[in-house]
């Protein structure tokens, strides 16, 4: 049987499930993020219907099915929309960039 080495965690600090695990940026790479999920939309749906979605995942999100998932899986809670997700997934591409230009390939 073979083992996994975890080589770092990319969150801003250690998580308790691993707290051996150095981050990256605790290693000298100067990148956090996060691994998330999304649902997108196109921009022609109508905006009654995107208020629709929002509300049922808002719903969803709270639910106690889905916080005991996010405890099984050891998922950060991470609930984003609008502006404020435009917001992080700007960040999150420039970030993704930066560490992919960076990398040194051996």
């Amino acid at each position: 049987m073979k083992e996994v080495k975890i080589l770092g965690i990319t969150s801003s600090q250690r998580i308790d499930e691993f707290p051996e695990v150095k981050t990256f940026i605790e290693q000298g790479v100067d990148v956090e993020f996060a691994n998330w999920r999304g649902f997108f939309v196109n921009a022609s749906v109508p905006a009654e219907k995107v208020m629709l979605y929002r509300k049922m995942f808002k719903q969803l999100h709270s639910s106690v099915s889905w916080q005991k998932s996010r405890k099984k899986h050891h998922w950060q809670p991470l609930f984003l929309e609008g502006a404020q997700l435009a917001a992080f997934l700007t960040e999150q591409e420039r970030m993704m960039q930066q560490a992919l230009f960076n990398l040194e390939i051996e």
